[in-house]
Protein backbone atom coordinates (compact mmCIF):
# COMPACT_ATOMS: atom_id res chain seq x y z
CA UNK A 1 0.00 0.00 0.00
CA UNK A 2 1.37 3.46 -1.00
CA UNK A 3 1.84 5.65 1.87
CA UNK A 4 3.34 9.81 0.84
CA UNK A 5 6.81 10.41 2.69
CA UNK A 6 5.05 12.64 5.05
CA UNK A 7 3.16 9.73 6.71
CA UNK A 8 6.57 7.12 7.15
CA UNK A 9 7.23 8.30 10.69
CA UNK A 10 10.37 6.34 10.98
CA UNK A 11 12.64 4.05 8.59
CA UNK A 12 15.37 1.95 9.81
CA UNK A 13 16.81 -1.44 9.34
CA UNK A 14 16.00 -5.31 11.08
CA UNK A 15 18.55 -7.95 11.54
CA UNK A 16 15.76 -10.21 11.05
CA UNK A 17 14.52 -11.56 14.54
CA UNK A 18 12.02 -8.28 15.14
CA UNK A 19 10.02 -8.71 12.33
CA UNK A 20 7.97 -11.31 10.05
CA UNK A 21 6.02 -11.07 6.48
CA UNK A 22 2.71 -10.96 7.04
CA UNK A 23 1.65 -13.19 4.21
CA UNK A 24 4.18 -15.70 4.59
CA UNK A 25 4.96 -15.51 8.25
CA UNK A 26 8.83 -15.66 7.29
CA UNK A 27 11.78 -13.51 9.08
CA UNK A 28 12.22 -10.39 7.28
CA UNK A 29 16.01 -8.72 7.44
CA UNK A 30 16.12 -5.61 5.52
CA UNK A 31 15.03 -1.79 6.06
CA UNK A 32 11.48 -1.07 6.68
CA UNK A 33 9.21 1.69 7.37
CA UNK A 34 6.55 2.75 10.00
CA UNK A 35 3.56 4.79 8.88
CA UNK A 36 1.67 7.49 10.91
CA UNK A 37 -1.13 4.75 11.34
CA UNK A 38 1.26 2.00 13.13
CA UNK A 39 1.64 -0.35 9.93
CA UNK A 40 5.30 -1.61 9.14
CA UNK A 41 6.16 -2.28 5.03
CA UNK A 42 9.60 -3.26 4.05
CA UNK A 43 12.33 -1.27 1.97
CA UNK A 44 12.79 2.04 2.61
CA UNK A 45 9.78 3.47 0.43
CA UNK A 46 6.83 1.86 -1.35
CA UNK A 47 7.82 -0.18 -4.64
CA UNK A 48 6.10 -3.05 -6.30
CA UNK A 49 8.03 -5.52 -4.07
CA UNK A 50 6.94 -3.73 -0.99
CA UNK A 51 5.88 -6.54 1.68
CA UNK A 52 3.41 -5.53 5.10
CA UNK A 53 5.67 -6.89 8.34
CA UNK A 54 4.25 -7.87 11.28
CA UNK A 55 5.96 -7.99 14.44
CA UNK A 56 7.79 -11.30 15.60
CA UNK A 57 5.97 -12.98 18.14
CA UNK A 58 2.39 -12.78 17.13
CA UNK A 59 1.59 -8.81 18.50
CA UNK A 60 0.32 -6.26 16.20
CA UNK A 61 2.29 -3.91 14.51
CA UNK A 62 -0.35 -1.48 16.71
CA UNK A 63 -0.63 -3.11 20.01
CA UNK A 64 0.87 -0.04 21.74
CA UNK A 65 -1.85 1.69 20.53
CA UNK A 66 -4.29 -0.43 21.22
CA UNK A 67 -4.31 1.40 25.38
CA UNK A 68 -4.49 4.56 24.91
CA UNK A 69 -2.01 7.04 27.00
CA UNK A 70 -3.69 7.93 30.08
CA UNK A 71 -4.02 11.75 31.12
CA UNK A 72 -1.62 11.73 34.26
CA UNK A 73 -2.86 14.97 37.14
CA UNK A 74 0.53 15.63 38.44
CA UNK A 75 0.89 16.11 41.91
CA UNK A 76 3.81 17.11 44.06
CA UNK A 77 4.48 15.34 47.12
CA UNK A 78 5.74 16.98 50.31
CA UNK A 79 8.92 15.82 49.57
CA UNK A 80 8.85 17.64 46.03
CA UNK A 81 7.86 21.18 47.91
CA UNK A 82 10.70 20.43 50.13
CA UNK A 83 12.82 19.89 47.41
CA UNK A 84 11.66 22.83 45.42
CA UNK A 85 10.83 20.99 42.08
CA UNK A 86 9.58 17.62 40.57
CA UNK A 87 9.77 15.70 37.25
CA UNK A 88 6.76 16.01 34.80
CA UNK A 89 5.64 13.76 31.54
CA UNK A 90 4.83 14.90 28.51
CA UNK A 91 4.00 13.09 25.26
CA UNK A 92 2.98 13.87 22.12
CA UNK A 93 1.85 12.30 18.70
CA UNK A 94 4.32 12.86 15.66
CA UNK A 95 3.29 14.73 13.03
CA UNK A 96 0.43 16.00 14.85
CA UNK A 97 -0.50 18.97 16.42
CA UNK A 98 -0.75 21.16 19.97
CA UNK A 99 -3.92 19.00 20.96
CA UNK A 100 -2.40 15.57 20.75
CA UNK A 101 -0.19 16.77 24.16
CA UNK A 102 -0.45 14.70 27.01
CA UNK A 103 0.93 15.06 30.20
CA UNK A 104 1.00 11.00 31.21
CA UNK A 105 2.33 8.92 34.12
CA UNK A 106 6.34 8.29 34.12
CA UNK A 107 4.71 4.64 33.20
CA UNK A 108 3.08 5.77 30.49
CA UNK A 109 5.84 7.68 29.45
CA UNK A 110 8.26 4.39 29.40
CA UNK A 111 5.48 2.80 27.62
CA UNK A 112 5.37 5.62 25.01
CA UNK A 113 8.83 5.53 24.34
CA UNK A 114 8.81 2.28 22.72
CA UNK A 115 5.78 3.54 20.32
CA UNK A 116 7.07 5.01 17.18
CA UNK A 117 4.18 7.28 16.64
CA UNK A 118 5.09 9.15 19.62
CA UNK A 119 7.24 11.46 21.12
CA UNK A 120 8.23 12.72 24.35
CA UNK A 121 10.00 14.54 26.87
CA UNK A 122 10.69 14.69 30.94
CA UNK A 123 11.59 17.99 32.83
CA UNK A 124 11.89 19.38 36.29
CA UNK A 125 9.16 21.53 36.84
CA UNK A 126 10.15 24.53 39.95
CA UNK A 127 7.15 24.99 42.50
CA UNK A 128 8.97 26.67 45.60
CA UNK A 129 11.25 29.54 45.80
CA UNK A 130 10.27 33.75 44.98
CA UNK A 131 8.36 33.60 42.31
CA UNK A 132 10.54 36.26 39.70
CA UNK A 133 14.15 35.83 39.47
CA UNK A 134 16.62 38.44 41.06
CA UNK A 135 19.43 39.13 39.30
CA UNK A 136 20.75 41.92 41.16
CA UNK A 137 23.73 39.92 42.67
CA UNK A 138 25.82 38.38 39.94
CA UNK A 139 27.50 36.52 42.80
CA UNK A 140 24.35 35.05 43.98
CA UNK A 141 21.56 35.41 41.26
CA UNK A 142 18.60 33.58 42.66
CA UNK A 143 15.78 32.04 40.18
CA UNK A 144 12.21 32.21 40.68
CA UNK A 145 9.28 30.28 39.65
CA UNK A 146 7.68 31.41 36.53
CA UNK A 147 10.89 32.60 35.42
CA UNK A 148 12.23 28.94 35.63
CA UNK A 149 9.61 27.59 34.45
CA UNK A 150 9.58 29.52 31.63
CA UNK A 151 12.86 28.84 30.16
CA UNK A 152 12.14 25.10 30.72
CA UNK A 153 8.71 25.35 28.33
CA UNK A 154 11.02 27.16 25.65
CA UNK A 155 13.31 24.46 25.83
CA UNK A 156 10.46 21.76 25.71
CA UNK A 157 8.76 23.10 23.11
CA UNK A 158 12.17 22.30 21.14
CA UNK A 159 11.57 18.61 21.28
CA UNK A 160 7.72 18.46 21.97
CA UNK A 161 5.92 21.48 19.38
CA UNK A 162 3.73 22.95 20.99
CA UNK A 163 4.25 22.07 24.47
CA UNK A 164 4.57 25.88 25.30
CA UNK A 165 0.91 26.32 24.22
CA UNK A 166 -0.15 23.42 26.70
CA UNK A 167 1.93 24.59 29.36
CA UNK A 168 0.62 27.99 30.15
CA UNK A 169 0.25 28.65 34.21
CA UNK A 170 3.69 29.04 34.68
CA UNK A 171 3.19 29.06 38.50
CA UNK A 172 1.26 25.89 38.83
CA UNK A 173 1.52 23.88 41.92
CA UNK A 174 3.74 27.07 43.19
CA UNK A 175 3.90 28.01 46.98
Amino acid sequence: MYYPKSEIVKVAYTAGSEFLVKKSSSPYTGDYYITNDGKIFSGKEYTAATKELVRNGGSSPTSNKLKAYEFHYAQPTQDDYNKGFFTRYVIKRVNSGFETILEVSKEEYNRSSRDPLYIGSSFTWKIAGPLYDDLSNPNAPVYGIYNTNDRTVKELDKKVKGAKDYFTNLTQYAI
